[in-house]
Protein backbone atom coordinates (compact mmCIF):
# COMPACT_ATOMS: atom_id res chain seq x y z
CA UNK A 1 0.00 0.00 0.00
CA UNK A 2 1.50 3.64 -0.57
CA UNK A 3 0.76 6.59 1.63
CA UNK A 4 0.99 9.57 -0.22
CA UNK A 5 -0.39 12.20 2.24
CA UNK A 6 2.02 10.90 4.82
CA UNK A 7 -0.08 11.50 8.17
CA UNK A 8 -0.83 9.56 10.92
CA UNK A 9 -4.59 9.02 10.40
CA UNK A 10 -3.35 7.77 6.45
CA UNK A 11 -0.13 5.72 7.84
CA UNK A 12 -2.20 3.56 10.36
CA UNK A 13 -4.73 3.08 7.60
CA UNK A 14 -1.98 1.19 5.17
CA UNK A 15 -1.29 -0.51 8.53
CA UNK A 16 -4.82 -1.12 9.03
CA UNK A 17 -5.08 -2.77 5.90
CA UNK A 18 -2.80 -5.87 6.19
CA UNK A 19 -0.81 -5.11 3.31
CA UNK A 20 2.71 -6.71 3.83
CA UNK A 21 3.96 -3.86 2.03
CA UNK A 22 3.69 -0.35 3.27
CA UNK A 23 5.19 2.68 0.90
CA UNK A 24 6.05 6.09 2.43
CA UNK A 25 8.30 8.74 2.82
CA UNK A 26 10.86 8.85 5.48
CA UNK A 27 10.21 12.35 6.42
CA UNK A 28 6.62 11.95 6.81
CA UNK A 29 4.63 14.09 9.44
CA UNK A 30 2.97 12.83 12.66
CA UNK A 31 5.16 9.25 13.35
CA UNK A 32 3.90 7.86 10.04
CA UNK A 33 7.38 6.39 9.13
CA UNK A 34 6.64 3.90 12.11
CA UNK A 35 3.88 2.50 10.08
CA UNK A 36 5.78 1.90 6.70
CA UNK A 37 7.94 -1.25 5.56
CA UNK A 38 9.56 0.64 3.04
CA UNK A 39 10.98 4.33 3.24
CA UNK A 40 11.81 6.99 0.38
CA UNK A 41 13.82 10.10 0.66
CA UNK A 42 12.35 13.01 -0.44
CA UNK A 43 12.55 16.97 0.46
CA UNK A 44 9.19 18.51 1.54
CA UNK A 45 10.70 21.89 1.30
CA UNK A 46 12.32 21.52 -2.46
CA UNK A 47 10.75 18.62 -3.95
CA UNK A 48 7.47 20.03 -6.47
CA UNK A 49 4.77 17.22 -5.00
CA UNK A 50 4.63 15.26 -8.58
CA UNK A 51 8.14 14.25 -8.40
CA UNK A 52 7.56 13.73 -4.84
CA UNK A 53 5.43 11.35 -6.04
CA UNK A 54 7.42 9.71 -8.75
CA UNK A 55 9.89 8.92 -5.94
CA UNK A 56 7.61 6.30 -4.82
CA UNK A 57 7.21 5.05 -8.63
CA UNK A 58 10.15 4.95 -9.08
CA UNK A 59 10.74 2.35 -5.38
CA UNK A 60 8.37 0.57 -6.90
CA UNK A 61 10.19 -0.59 -9.80
CA UNK A 62 8.57 1.73 -12.75
CA UNK A 63 10.74 3.48 -15.36
CA UNK A 64 11.60 6.87 -14.79
CA UNK A 65 10.22 9.21 -17.16
CA UNK A 66 8.48 12.42 -17.78
CA UNK A 67 5.18 12.56 -16.67
CA UNK A 68 2.02 12.75 -18.57
CA UNK A 69 -1.12 13.98 -17.75
CA UNK A 70 -3.73 12.34 -19.48
CA UNK A 71 -7.40 13.80 -19.14
CA UNK A 72 -10.85 12.10 -20.23
CA UNK A 73 -12.86 14.44 -22.78
CA UNK A 74 -15.09 13.67 -25.50
CA UNK A 75 -16.83 15.19 -28.84
CA UNK A 76 -19.94 15.42 -26.07
CA UNK A 77 -18.22 17.63 -23.63
CA UNK A 78 -16.20 19.63 -26.40
CA UNK A 79 -20.09 20.58 -27.95
CA UNK A 80 -21.61 21.30 -24.45
CA UNK A 81 -18.50 24.25 -24.33
CA UNK A 82 -19.28 25.10 -27.84
CA UNK A 83 -23.10 25.62 -26.98
CA UNK A 84 -22.59 28.12 -24.21
CA UNK A 85 -19.31 30.25 -26.03
CA UNK A 86 -19.27 30.31 -29.48
CA UNK A 87 -17.26 28.47 -31.78
CA UNK A 88 -14.21 31.08 -32.51
CA UNK A 89 -14.08 33.16 -29.99
CA UNK A 90 -10.66 34.39 -28.37
CA UNK A 91 -11.23 34.33 -24.58
CA UNK A 92 -9.46 34.41 -21.04
CA UNK A 93 -10.82 31.99 -18.49
CA UNK A 94 -11.27 33.68 -14.91
CA UNK A 95 -11.31 31.30 -11.79
CA UNK A 96 -12.04 33.14 -8.94
CA UNK A 97 -12.79 29.82 -6.31
CA UNK A 98 -9.99 28.05 -3.36
CA UNK A 99 -10.38 26.14 -0.98
CA UNK A 100 -8.17 28.71 0.94
CA UNK A 101 -9.67 32.02 1.80
CA UNK A 102 -5.42 33.53 2.18
CA UNK A 103 -5.22 31.98 -1.26
CA UNK A 104 -7.81 34.13 -2.60
CA UNK A 105 -6.38 36.70 -5.32
CA UNK A 106 -8.65 39.14 -4.02
CA UNK A 107 -11.70 38.98 -6.57
CA UNK A 108 -12.30 42.71 -7.47
CA UNK A 109 -8.64 42.79 -8.70
CA UNK A 110 -9.59 39.92 -10.94
CA UNK A 111 -12.38 41.93 -12.27
CA UNK A 112 -10.31 44.48 -12.88
CA UNK A 113 -8.22 42.32 -15.68
CA UNK A 114 -11.64 41.85 -17.95
CA UNK A 115 -11.28 45.50 -19.71
CA UNK A 116 -7.86 45.27 -20.08
CA UNK A 117 -7.91 41.38 -21.38
CA UNK A 118 -10.41 42.54 -23.92
CA UNK A 119 -8.95 45.77 -25.01
CA UNK A 120 -4.98 44.75 -25.48
CA UNK A 121 -5.52 41.28 -26.57
CA UNK A 122 -9.28 41.20 -27.84
CA UNK A 123 -10.25 38.40 -25.72
CA UNK A 124 -13.71 38.16 -24.18
CA UNK A 125 -13.75 36.92 -20.28
CA UNK A 126 -15.61 33.73 -19.29
CA UNK A 127 -15.84 33.37 -15.12
CA UNK A 128 -16.00 29.34 -14.12
CA UNK A 129 -15.99 27.39 -11.04
CA UNK A 130 -18.15 25.08 -9.02
CA UNK A 131 -21.64 26.25 -7.90
CA UNK A 132 -20.22 27.30 -4.73
CA UNK A 133 -17.97 29.86 -6.36
CA UNK A 134 -20.99 31.63 -7.80
CA UNK A 135 -21.01 34.79 -5.33
CA UNK A 136 -17.11 35.33 -6.30
CA UNK A 137 -18.06 35.40 -10.14
CA UNK A 138 -20.74 37.38 -9.77
CA UNK A 139 -18.70 40.32 -8.97
CA UNK A 140 -16.67 39.42 -12.57
CA UNK A 141 -17.89 41.57 -15.59
CA UNK A 142 -17.66 38.71 -17.57
CA UNK A 143 -18.71 38.43 -21.14
CA UNK A 144 -19.64 34.35 -20.05
CA UNK A 145 -20.15 33.00 -16.91
CA UNK A 146 -19.80 28.88 -16.59
CA UNK A 147 -20.00 29.26 -12.61
CA UNK A 148 -21.79 25.34 -12.19
CA UNK A 149 -22.01 24.50 -15.84
CA UNK A 150 -19.40 21.92 -15.74
CA UNK A 151 -18.58 19.20 -14.99
CA UNK A 152 -14.79 18.18 -14.37
CA UNK A 153 -14.78 16.56 -18.23
CA UNK A 154 -16.52 19.59 -19.53
CA UNK A 155 -14.60 22.26 -17.91
CA UNK A 156 -11.20 20.33 -19.39
CA UNK A 157 -12.67 21.13 -22.76
CA UNK A 158 -13.34 24.75 -21.56
CA UNK A 159 -9.96 25.08 -20.75
CA UNK A 160 -8.29 22.89 -24.22
CA UNK A 161 -10.36 26.15 -25.67
CA UNK A 162 -8.81 29.27 -23.34
CA UNK A 163 -6.78 31.70 -25.05
CA UNK A 164 -5.39 32.50 -21.50
CA UNK A 165 -5.82 30.90 -18.18
CA UNK A 166 -5.76 33.09 -14.51
CA UNK A 167 -6.42 31.16 -11.46
CA UNK A 168 -5.98 30.59 -7.69
CA UNK A 169 -4.06 27.51 -6.74
CA UNK A 170 -7.12 24.93 -8.04
CA UNK A 171 -7.54 22.27 -9.31
CA UNK A 172 -8.76 23.64 -12.81
CA UNK A 173 -5.35 26.09 -12.75
CA UNK A 174 -3.12 22.70 -12.02
CA UNK A 175 -5.59 21.07 -15.37
CA UNK A 176 -4.81 24.31 -17.52
CA UNK A 177 -1.20 24.04 -16.71
CA UNK A 178 -0.93 20.18 -17.46
CA UNK A 179 -2.57 21.22 -20.97
CA UNK A 180 -0.21 23.83 -21.75
CA UNK A 181 -2.91 26.82 -21.83
CA UNK A 182 -1.33 30.08 -22.00
CA UNK A 183 -1.53 30.51 -17.46
CA UNK A 184 -1.28 32.98 -14.78
CA UNK A 185 -1.61 31.98 -11.42
CA UNK A 186 -1.06 34.19 -8.34
CA UNK A 187 0.67 32.96 -5.35
CA UNK A 188 0.88 34.32 -1.71
CA UNK A 189 0.83 31.64 1.69
CA UNK A 190 1.92 28.56 -0.13
CA UNK A 191 5.30 27.74 -2.04
CA UNK A 192 4.91 27.38 -5.65
CA UNK A 193 8.21 25.18 -5.13
CA UNK A 194 6.29 22.72 -3.69
CA UNK A 195 2.62 22.85 -4.82
CA UNK A 196 2.84 25.44 -7.66
CA UNK A 197 1.77 24.51 -11.61
CA UNK A 198 4.03 21.97 -12.82
CA UNK A 199 7.07 22.67 -14.63
CA UNK A 200 5.53 25.96 -15.16
CA UNK A 201 7.35 28.36 -12.74
CA UNK A 202 7.35 31.39 -15.31
CA UNK A 203 2.87 31.37 -14.94
CA UNK A 204 3.60 32.56 -11.54
CA UNK A 205 3.11 35.83 -10.10
CA UNK A 206 3.91 36.65 -6.03
CA UNK A 207 5.48 39.52 -3.83
CA UNK A 208 8.62 38.50 -1.73
CA UNK A 209 7.06 39.37 1.53
CA UNK A 210 9.31 38.34 5.03
CA UNK A 211 6.27 36.22 5.78
CA UNK A 212 5.32 34.25 3.13
CA UNK A 213 5.31 31.32 2.21
CA UNK A 214 3.06 30.77 5.66
CA UNK A 215 0.84 28.16 4.83
CA UNK A 216 -1.42 29.76 7.22
CA UNK A 217 -5.13 29.12 6.20
CA UNK A 218 -6.13 32.55 8.41
CA UNK A 219 -3.92 35.66 7.58
CA UNK A 220 -5.09 38.91 9.64
CA UNK A 221 -4.13 41.20 6.96
CA UNK A 222 -3.63 38.92 3.94
CA UNK A 223 -0.95 41.57 2.47
CA UNK A 224 0.69 38.52 -0.25
CA UNK A 225 -2.41 38.62 -2.07
CA UNK A 226 -4.04 42.23 -1.41
CA UNK A 227 -0.90 43.96 -2.42
CA UNK A 228 -0.67 42.12 -5.52
CA UNK A 229 -1.42 44.50 -8.34
CA UNK A 230 -3.55 44.19 -11.45
CA UNK A 231 -0.54 45.06 -13.99
CA UNK A 232 1.94 42.80 -12.60
CA UNK A 233 -0.94 39.82 -13.93
CA UNK A 234 -0.94 41.55 -16.95
CA UNK A 235 2.78 41.46 -17.62
CA UNK A 236 2.94 37.52 -16.82
CA UNK A 237 -0.25 37.30 -19.20
CA UNK A 238 1.37 39.54 -21.81
CA UNK A 239 4.37 37.15 -21.72
CA UNK A 240 2.55 34.12 -22.02
CA UNK A 241 0.51 34.76 -24.66
CA UNK A 242 3.55 36.08 -26.61
CA UNK A 243 4.89 33.01 -26.07
CA UNK A 244 1.64 30.64 -27.00
CA UNK A 245 2.87 29.18 -30.12
CA UNK A 246 5.62 27.25 -28.16
CA UNK A 247 3.45 24.74 -27.26
CA UNK A 248 2.85 22.46 -24.18
CA UNK A 249 5.45 21.20 -21.48
CA UNK A 250 4.16 18.39 -21.11
CA UNK A 251 3.15 15.30 -23.07
CA UNK A 252 -0.67 15.89 -21.90
CA UNK A 253 -3.10 12.86 -23.65
CA UNK A 254 -6.95 13.44 -24.44
CA UNK A 255 -8.27 10.09 -24.25
CA UNK A 256 -11.66 9.78 -26.96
Amino acid sequence: MIDLQGLFRSAWVSLASGASRRIGFSNAREFAPWFYTDLVDCSWKNDHAVDRYLKIITELGCDERPPEFCFAVDKEDRRHIDQLIPPGTQFAVLLPGTNWATKQWPVERLAELVKPLKERFGLECVAAGAAGDAKLTSLIPAKFDLTGKTNLRQIVALLERASLVVGNDTGPMHMAAALGRPLVTPYGPTDPGRTGPYGRDESVVRLNLPCMPCYSRTCSHGSCMRWLEVEAVMRVAADQLEKAGQGSLHDVKIQM
